[in-house]
């Protein structure tokens, strides 16, 4: 497989970076965790308690930082390769260094704030903002069937918070907010309509030639 090149077309080892051994300082452990059974044909049953072993003891002395489904479409080689590619692009605005922090804001880890501003920019009717979102999300490895799913997760998280009067599920106060706020002002049949919609782009997305391009027509289909 050829190395990645950074927008100056040099490879990672161009630019000074190496894989470093596990005994060198070094400040957080990344792993994308395992969902996708391909991975280890006829294996995977043990793979979760093994993951979790792995970062049960990373945690005692170190920060551990994982990857999930959500955007890396379930996969521990498309989550590895989300990694590499923020990784080899760290040093555009980090000034040749790679920090936790840089690498979790280029992949739009943060309380999935990435997910929010684009799901946001959607009910908003702002397709410039939408399509900025969806093409900054793009440009960081974020696969656009993940993209998909990540809006389609949120709506249903907004109809349970409806229906439930709250965001029980939320990991940050942010995050609850966001989610009890549009369950707020949302009604139930525009959501419904919004599931739907979404549904019908997955889909396409999925059979796409271009999944990129039928994403963005999907999503200002939505618009209308």
């Amino acid at each position: 497989m050829p190395a990645r090149r950074s927008k100056e077309g040099k490879t990672p080892r161009e630019l000074g970076y190496s894989m470093p051994a596990e005994w060198e300082p070094h400040q957080a452990t990344w792993l994308a965790w395992p969902h996708n059974r391909e991975d280890w044909p006829g294996k995977f049953q043990p793979i979760p308690w093994l993951y979790a072993e792995i970062v049960r003891l990373l945690s005692v002395r170190e920060t551990v930082h994982l990857i999930v489904a959500s955007a890396a479409e379930g996969s521990s080689r498309d989550g590895l390769s989300i990694l590499d590619q923020a990784i080899a692009h760290a040093d555009l605005e980090g000034g040749g260094k790679v920090t936790a922090e840089r690498v979790q804001d280029m992949l739009g880890l943060a309380d999935k704030g990435a997910q929010r501003r684009l799901f946001a920019a959607l009910l908003e009717g702002d397709p410039q903002g939408l399509l900025a979102e969806v093409d900054r999300q793009y440009a960081l490895g974020v696969e656009p069937l993940a993209l998909m799913r990540g809006l389609m997760d949120l709506a249903h998280r907004v109809t349970v918070a409806q229906i439930g009067g709250s965001a029980a599920d939320a990991v940050t106060q942010e995050e609850r907010e966001a989610l009890e706020g549009w369950a707020g002002t949302l009604s139930p049949g525009q959501l419904h309509r919004l599931w739907q919609l979404l549904l019908k782009g997955h889909d396409e997305v999925r059979k796409a030639p271009d999944p990129l391009v039928d994403a963005q027509m999907a999503l200002l289909r939505v618009l209308h």
